[in-house]
């Protein structure tokens, strides 16, 4: 399949769910400066690194590295356990090099059910970078915890860059079937997670005690059987732009998203179909937590949009420009509060294209059509089209920008 951007595949993905139901003892010589290849024809044993002599698994090339090199993985299935063990090293497919998308779903990394499938756990920084894969079948169910959270990716006391992936089908006993991230500051850009499943809380990403950044990344189709099926925010602050959280399923706390001490902005994101048995389908906001939603749709999710925890004190939401079900009235803040409902909202249905088939895109005509604020939006939206668009007019309310916004005199709708 050929896409022009990740998230345009990862929408047909869910639509088509929907429809159908050890280190080196010696030094590893031979490789091209700074180049390591991996590949499923390679040799651990008389293979170098080379792109004509590759190894067979990505930890040999991991584990061949220096500090800035890079690992090359080429396309097939790698059933592995991968650690990057402390070094700030990119591991890429072949996308890294030739920017075809289509080796993101051709490159998987394969956990075997044996344990989380990629970890970062020795301080890795910011030049530690994983892109263009699939993160598939990891089951983090070790001890002592945290042990048994981030089926697909663990990161402990890191700070990784985390580009093109696509997480789905991991597990975890406890928190983060898709991801887990513990006193990180990392960098999520354009990742699709979807179908990962928590026993505990966050099916999709675990968050606590650090600094978000998710920029172009779709949750979808998650499960917890605790807080948070989307996404489980507990003492983690940061910007999330340009999201589609959705069609997550929980058994407790925040069907799409979930707070316990801490206060995210969010900014075009679209959080809709959502579903908890417990409280708040769409966001449950807990213990002091005071999240911002600027641009950004509430929509459809059951048995409510946005829910104030009643067990602890010190909950608040910030909304403008967005539109919500049932508006003001109908956030369930049990005594709790305030809720500062800026200028620019809405309470209209959006008119998605069909979300029924997870296709959350604005029709045309829909009411959040060049209905956001220009302050602080994103200049693309989560495909990577022009944010607004067309140019002189006002960014589109969520995830999605669609292209028939309407220009404007400059008059006083940003201000």
């Amino acid at each position: 399949m050929k896409c022009s951007t990740l998230l345009r595949w990862g929408t047909i993905i869910l639509i088509t769910i929907a429809c159908n139901g050890g280190w080196a003892t010696t030094p590893v010589v031979g490789a091209q400066a700074g180049t390591w290849h991996v590949a499923t024809n390679g040799s651990d044993t008389t293979g170098d690194g080379a792109a004509a002599n590759p190894f067979a698994t990505i930890q040999q090339g991991i584990d061949a590295a220096s500090q800035g090199d890079t690992v090359l993985v080429h396309p097939g299935i790698y059933k592995e356990n991968v650690n990057f063990r402390g070094k700030n090293i990119t591991v890429g497919s072949l996308f890294v090099t030739t920017g075809d998308q289509d080796y993101i779903l051709q490159t998987i990394i394969d956990g075997k059910r044996n344990d989380h499938v990629v970890t970062f756990a020795s301080g890795e920084a910011a030049t530690a970078r994983l892109s263009g894969f699939t993160i598939s079948n990891g089951y983090a169910h070790g001890t002592p915890a945290p042990a048994s959270s981030g089926g697909g990716i663990f990161c402990l006391n890191s700070n990784p860059t985390l580009t093109r992936l696509k997480v789905s089908s991991n597990e975890a006993v406890d928190e983060g079937g898709g991801l887990y991230f513990a006193m990180c500051s990392p960098t999520v850009q354009d990742v699709v997670i979807t179908n990962n499943l928590a026993g505990g809380g966050g099916g999709g990403i675990r968050y606590s005690y650090g600094s978000v950044s998710l920029e172009n990344v779709m949750v979808a189709d998650n499960s917890a059987r605790s807080d948070g099926a989307g996404i489980q925010f507990y003492h983690a602050e940061g910007t999330i732009e340009n999201a589609l959280i959705a069609d997550n399923s929980g058994g407790a706390k925040g069907g799409g998203l979930s707070f316990d001490g801490c206060s995210p902005t969010f900014i075009n994101v679209t959080v809709a179909g959502n579903w908890t048995s417990g409280q708040g389908g769409g966001l449950n906001v807990s213990f002091m937590s005071q999240p911002t939603l600027v641009n950004s749709i509430v929509w459809g999710n059951a048995p409510e949009q946005i829910y104030f925890d009643t067990d602890w004190p010190g909950q608040a939401v910030t909304i403008k420009y967005s539109d919500i079900q049932g508006a003001a009235a109908g956030i369930v803040t049990n005594g709790h509060g305030p809720v500062y409902w800026g200028r620019g909202n809405i309470a209209t249905a959006p008119r998605f294209v069909n979300a029924g088939l997870g296709n959350y895109h604005l029709a045309n005509g829909g009411p959040g059509i060049n209905a956001g604020t220009a302050a602080g939006a994103p200049r693309t939206d989560i495909e990577g089209n022009p944010r607004p668009s067309p140019a002189g007019s006002h960014p589109d309310m969520g995830a999605y920008e669609n292209p028939l916004g309407r220009p404007h005199p400059g008059h006083h709708h940003d201000r």
